[in-house]
Parts: C-alpha cells; sequence; structure tokens
C-alpha cells in the first residue's frame, strides 16, 4: 500500500500484489465451499472488475458497502413515504418499491419493516433509513 495525497486529502493506494492477495483468497475461500468451476470464474470476474475501477484503499471502503445493498436489494438513501413508492399487493396493503420489506397497511396506516431488528410489528415512519441493511445468506445447511 502507498500512502498518496491529491488536493490535500491524503489517501492509500494498494498495489496490484494485495489486489491479487484479496483475489487469490477469494478463489480459496470459493474451491472450500465448492462454488463450481464456472461460478468461480464469474465471481473472480466480478472481483478483477471491481478492483480494476476502484483500487485505492478509501475507494474500496466507500464503494464496497454500496455494492452489498445493491445487490441485497436494499435502498442508498431514505424512503419518503411518497406515493410513488409503493405498488399495491393485495387490497389496500402495499409495497414499498425501493425496500420490499417494507409495508404499508392502507386500512390500518401501519407501515413497517419486516426486517426491522427491533421486530417487525414495529411501527416505521418517514423519513426511514433501516440501521442495517443486511443480506441474507444464501448458505444452506443439511444434516448428513
Amino acid at each position: 500500500m502507498t500512502l498518496k495525497e491529491n488536493d490535500g486529502t491524503f489517501y492509500i493506494e494498494q498495489n496490484e500484489k494485495i489486489q491479487m492477495n484479496i483475489i487469490e483468497h477469494a478463489k480459496s475461500e470459493l474451491d472450500l465451499i465448492n462454488f463450481g468451476k464456472e461460478d468461480t470464474k464469474v465471481m473472480i470476474e466480478i472481483l478483477e472488475k471491481f478492483f480494476d475501477t476502484w483500487d485505492s484503499g478509501g475507494t474500496v471502503w466507500s464503494v464496497a458497502p454500496i455494492l452489498a445493498k445493491c445487490i441485497a436489494g436494499k435502498c442508498l438513501s431514505p424512503l419518503t413515504g411518497e406515493a410513488d413508492e409503493w405498488i399495491e399487493v393485495e387490497t389496500l396493503m402495499y409495497q414499498n418499491k425501493r425496500l420490499s420489506t417494507v409495508f404499508w397497511n392502507k386500512r390500518t396506516g401501519a407501515v413497517y419493516d419486516i426486517d426491522n431488528p427491533e421486530g417487525w410489528e414495529k411501527q416505521i415512519s418517514f423519513p426511514y433509513y433501516p440501521k442495517e441493511a443486511k443480506v441474507s445468506s444464501p448458505i444452506v445447511e443439511v444434516e448428513i
């Protein structure tokens, strides 16, 4: 890593060796979970593209959480509750287009996030931005 300065802002630039260590680490981890040859190839291509585009430690640090939220289908800015954010999924029951875990019961006026760490039944208000934006684990454990 190299400490760089640009217009008074300091950042750490990762060198190719560190990036390769991350890629090699990913290959090893993907192999350990039997991710599959073709899927591993695609995942490594994604990582290589990511590091080709955002190659400094500071940039990776700031962009990685945005990527994770995009992959998880989470919002990147607070929900407003405006009419254009909703789609009717049942009579008088609406789902938020920007965050699919948020529902509005038009009959009762209750708005809730089923992923709310305080409990899905706890009502929310707007503007709303979830405290956590976890990606649900795709790993399924099977007992043998």
